[in-house]
């Protein structure tokens, strides 16, 4: 993956490690799809944060444009930057993450933005039911040989909602996909130092999610 880390994190060159923190995180949060963003912008921060937080590849990129380490595995990379995004989204849940179990907060923060998409599925299913008919009732006045917009109209909508259709269903998929692969985890968090309304149950209305 080549970059430019600066450009990629929008700092300067003499930016200072505090700053190209800051600015990874900034960078991260803009990156999640919920944001507008992708896996692949997350992948480029992180790439961009890996290079300048170490001084050799740091001084490496500085003097050369590159870098000569090589890349991680893709799916790896891929994979901690699905686990990464979420969960800063988790984090960002509740208060005290640390008085509780963030394996569950992560698949709970999953599952509530699943039930969102699965809305949007619902939506536009019914956008392209109600648009198909539509189609074949456009014509023009006169048969003049001039192609029918209205008509290609309706056939670019319904095209455009099936793809965000298949991109809503795959992103249903890898959500639920991810889950499977926080459940290889556990998190080990301050039971004694519990808040009250956790009790013995989960607190999901609590959390704020």
């Amino acid at each position: 993956m080549t970059i430019d880390p600066y450009a990629e994190l929008q700092i300067p060159r003499d930016a200072t490690p505090q700053d190209i923190r800051g600015a990874f995180l900034r960078a991260s949060k803009k990156a999640h799809p919920d944001a507008g963003g992708s896996t692949e912008a997350f992948l480029r921060a992180k790439e961009a944060y890996r290079i300048l937080r170490s001084d050799k590849l740091r001084a490496q990129w500085d003097k050369t444009g590159k870098v000569d380490e090589d890349e991680p595995d893709n799916k790896q990379a891929v994979a901690l930057a699905v686990l990464s995004q979420w969960l800063i989204r988790a984090i960002d849940a509740v208060d005290t993450p640390e008085q509780v179990d963030m394996i569950d907060v992560m698949k709970q923060v999953i599952r509530l933005t699943n039930a969102d998409l699965q809305k949007s599925v619902v939506a536009i299913e019914t956008s392209i039911k109600r648009m198909g008919p539509l189609r074949e009732r456009f014509s023009r006045r006169v048969d003049d040989g001039k192609p029918n917009l209205m008509a290609l109209v309706v056939a670019g909508h319904i095209a455009q909602a099936t793809r965000a259709l298949e991109e809503t269903k795959l992103k249903i998929k890898s959500n639920a996909d991810t889950i499977k692969l926080i459940d290889e985890y556990r998190y080990e968090f301050d039971r004694a130092l519990q808040p009250s309304w956790l009790g013995t149950g989960t607190a999901t209305s609590s959390w704020g999610i």
